[in-house]
């Protein structure tokens, strides 16, 4: 078993540039703390520069911060995830479209492929029931929430640029 670094062992502006804080009372702290002692430890025989990067790299993961100190507040604001209505905008914008087209009753191929990717979107997010997503897209039944889901779903299988696009749409939220 790999032993930490005794973080006490770093200098001031190396804790700095780390992001340690200054009195670690939280035990998640501690934890990230031990993990990056370990990881300091692995990093010995690399090339400053080469550790520096895997040091930045796990910086993230190990020291996440909010916005620039905003305060707890902002990060759970920062850690909810996006709402229906954000993701059909993100789907419309897209398929350039207002997402008005997507709840509306439009039926033209670009409109309908673009609402069925919406269905299909926000039901692989877990978060939204058919009823829910049908009414987020224009008072739709759940059927047509299922239909629309079946119908990308096979898609994906054969359109290369659609699976990309969704694949964009998915990075975007």
């Amino acid at each position: 078993m790999v032993q930490g670094l005794p973080i006490e062992s770093l200098d001031e502006e190396t804790r700095a540039k780390i992001g340690y804080p200054s009195d670690p009372s939280d035990e998640l702290i501690r934890e990230r703390i031990i993990i990056l002692g370990k990881v300091l430890k692995a990093l010995q025989g690399l090339r400053n520069r080469d550790a520096l990067w895997v040091l930045r790299e796990a910086q993230q993961y190990i020291f996440p911060r909010g916005n620039d100190g905003e305060g707890e507040e902002a990060k759970a604001k920062e850690e909810q995830p996006p709402s229906l209505d954000k993701i059909v905008g993100i789907v419309a914008e897209a398929f350039e479209l207002d997402p008005i087209f997507l709840k509306g009753s439009k039926r033209t191929s670009r409109v309908a492929l673009a609402r069925q990717v919406a269905m299909y979107v926000l039901s692989m997010t877990n978060r939204f029931t058919t009823e829910e997503i049908g009414l987020g897209l224009g008072g739709r039944d759940h059927s047509t929430v299922s239909y629309g889901f079946q119908i990308i779903a096979q898609k994906l299988n054969y359109d290369i640029p659609l699976k990309n696009k969704v694949m964009e749409i998915n990075s975007q939220i």
